[in-house]
C-alpha cells in the first residue's frame, strides 16, 4: 500500500497504468469513492486549461473549454468497483475491479491528458461518474441539474469486454444495453399446522405456482426475467404464510419492459382469485436502455472501422446506467475487446476477469479518434 500513498501525495502526473494499479489496490464501491475522487482532484487541481465540479460527493466532472459558446462533447467513464456480495462493502475485502471500470477510469485519463498536451481545439466533458453498480450514478449526475450549465451536443462512453478480441470495436445502431427492472414480490397467506392446510394459505406454494405459471407463459419477445431468491417458511409443520420473491427484468424498451410487469401483475391476480393469497410489487433500481443515436453510430462507424476491427454486435441483457445520458442526449456507446490471443473469455464480474494494461492505449486511441472526426 505505500507505493498507493506515494501516488496520492504526488505532484507529478501519474500514467494512466499508475492510476489503474492505484485503483485496484484502492477498490472503492458505489458512492465510496472517496479516495479516487480526492486523486483526481489532486492531480488536475492546478491545471489552468479546466475547471472541476463536484456535482456530487464523489467523482468529479472536468470541463474543458476552449471555444466559449461552442457546444460539448461529453465521454464518461465510471470509477466504482464491483462489491462482494453486500452493497454495503467498502474494503480491498469486500468489492474488486472485476468490471472493468478501473480500465475505463485509466483511459479517460490517458485521454485527458492527451486532450491538454495537444491543446485539442474542442469543448470537452470528462465525466469520471461513481455509482454505476449502483444504476444510480448516472441518475444523481443529472439530477443534480450539473449538466443544463452546457450545451450537450452528444454523449460517448466505452466498456471493455473479453467477449471480443482486444483492440476490436463492438456496437450497433440501436440499443446496446437492456432496459433493467429489479422487482421484489411479496405475498401474504395465512399460518396454520401442515396437517391443517384447509385452515391456512399457502405462499410457498403461491410462489411455486407464480413461478411456475410465469415459466409456461406466453413470453414477451425482447424480454427476459431472472428469478434470483425466494425466501418462504419458518418451521417445517407450519403453512407458509409469507414468501418473497427477488427478480431482474430486462427488455429493449421501455414499452415492453413495462408489458413484462404487467404480465406478472396479471398472473399474481389470477393466483389470488384462485387462492385468497395477497400480493404486493415492489419496483427496485432500474436503467433505461442504452440507446445509440444511429447518425452517431453510422459516422463513427465509418471513422472507427478503418482504425480497428469493427463488429456489429447485438444488444446484451446487460444494464448499463449509461442509458440514463442516452435518454437524454445523442449518444453513441460501444464494447472495447481486450480478449488476448489464447486467452480464455470469462465474462465481465468473474474474478477472473482482469484485462491487461495493453488496452488502455487502444481505449485512449478510440476517443481520440471519435473526437478528431
Amino acid at each position: 500500500m505505500s507505493n498507493s500513498k506515494n501516488i496520492s501525495n504526488t505532484n507529478k502526473t501519474i500514467s494512466p497504468s499508475e492510476l489503474r494499479m492505484w485503483m485496484q489496490k484502492n477498490p472503492e464501491s458505489a458512492f465510496n469513492e472517496y479516495k479516487i475522487t480526492q486523486l483526481l482532484i489532486t492531480q488536475m487541481k492546478n491545471q489552468d486549461k479546466i475547471a472541476l465540479h463536484m456535482p456530487t460527493q464523489t467523482g468529479l466532472l472536468v470541463s474543458y473549454e476552449p471555444r466559449v459558446g461552442s457546444p460539448f462533447i461529453l465521454f464518461r467513464c465510471d470509477i466504482d468497483a464491483l462489491p462482494n456480495g453486500t452493497n454495503e462493502s467498502k474494503t480491498l475485502d469486500e468489492c474488486k475491479h472485476l468490471c472493468g471500470h478501473d480500465v475505463h477510469t485509466s483511459i479517460m485519463w490517458g485521454f485527458l491528458q492527451s486532450v491538454l498536451k495537444s491543446n485539442v481545439d474542442k469543448n470537452i466533458l470528462f465525466l469520471f461518474q461513481p455509482g454505476e453498480e449502483s444504476g444510480d450514478g448516472a441518475r444523481r449526475i443529472l439530477k443534480s441539474d450539473i449538466l443544463s450549465k452546457w450545451e450537450i451536443e452528444k454523449c460517448i462512453a466505452l466498456h471493455v469486454n473479453d467477449a471480443y478480441p482486444i483492440g476490436s470495436i463492438a456496437s450497433n445502431d440501436s440499443t446496446l444495453f437492456a432496459a433493467s427492472q429489479e422487482i421484489d414480490i411479496i405475498l401474504q397467506g395465512l399460518q396454520s399446522h401442515i396437517t391443517l392446510p384447509e385452515k391456512g394459505i399457502d405462499a410457498l406454494k403461491a410462489s411455486v405456482e407464480f413461478i411456475t405459471r410465469f415459466q409456461n407463459s406466453e413470453k414477451i419477445e425482447g424480454t427476459f426475467l431472472g428469478i434470483g431468491k425466494l425466501n418462504t417458511g419458518t418451521t417445517r409443520n407450519s403453512i407458509s404464510d409469507t414468501a418473497q420473491i427477488f427478480m431482474t427484468a430486462r427488455a429493449n424498451d421501455k414499452i415492453k419492459l413495462q408489458k413484462l410487469i404487467q404480465q406478472i401483475k396479471d398472473i399474481l391476480s389470477s393466483i389470488e382469485s384462485n387462492t385468497g393469497i395477497k400480493w404486493s410489487l415492489k419496483k427496485g433500481s432500474s436503467c433505461p436502455a442504452v440507446k445509440n443515436n444511429k447518425a452517431l453510430f453510422d459516422h463513427y462507424y465509418s471513422v472507427l472501422s478503418t482504425q480497428f476491427p469493427f463488429i456489429n454486435t447485438k444488444m446484451v441483457l446487460a444494464a448499463e446506467d449509461f442509458g440514463y445520458f442516452s435518454d437524454k442526449f445523442p449518444s453513441f456507446m460501444f464494447w472495447l475487446g481486450t480478449r488476448e490471443i489464447n486467452q480464455k473469455a470469462v465474462g465481465l464480474h468473474h474474478n477472473d476477469f482482469h484485462p491487461s494494461n495493453n488496452v488502455i492505449p487502444l481505449g485512449i486511441k478510440a476517443f481520440q479518434t471519435i473526437l478528431n472526426s
